[in-house]
């Protein structure tokens, strides 16, 4: 797995680090590893607004241990988008925001692992291609 971002996405950079330090604020006990996957791992992201897309910035949050499942999990999301809601990382009530697409995806170490180990391909994929900061 990669830990530099391609060229391209530098320019996030700055966001991306306040977004992880915000993460590890509110659960650095619970959290494995943080992946940043997606377009701006890639380096392949669009910002075309006159037509109305955006990529957004996917995140992967992997806990450490499996008993984050279910409603704990929901509760630790829903507490992360607040925080970076409350920071103005985020704003729900953009239509479209700019600079605001965030989508981060919880997941158990256990699981991610089993997932690996049959093969699945959204997992083999942030693995490939994900950029790891924790």
């Amino acid at each position: 797995m990669k830990t530099t971002l391609p060229e391209c996405s530098l320019k996030i950079q700055a966001k991306l680090n306040f977004i992880v330090q915000q993460i590890l604020d509110i659960a650095q006990d619970k959290i494995a590893m943080i992946i940043l996957y997606g377009s701006f791992a890639r380096g392949d992201w669009v910002r075309d607004l006159p037509n109305g897309y955006h990529s957004d910035t996917d995140i992967l949050i992997i806990l450490k241990k499996g008993q984050y499942k279910g409603y704990a999990t929901l509760r630790l999301e829903d507490k992360i988008y607040k925080r970076l809601e409350k920071k103005g990382v985020i704003n729900p009530k953009q239509i479209i925001p700019y600079d605001s697409l965030i989508s981060i995806i919880l997941e158990s170490i256990d699981e991610v692992n089993r997932q690996l180990e049959k093969g699945r391909y959204f997992f083999t994929n942030i693995k490939k291609e994900g950029i790891l900061y924790i």
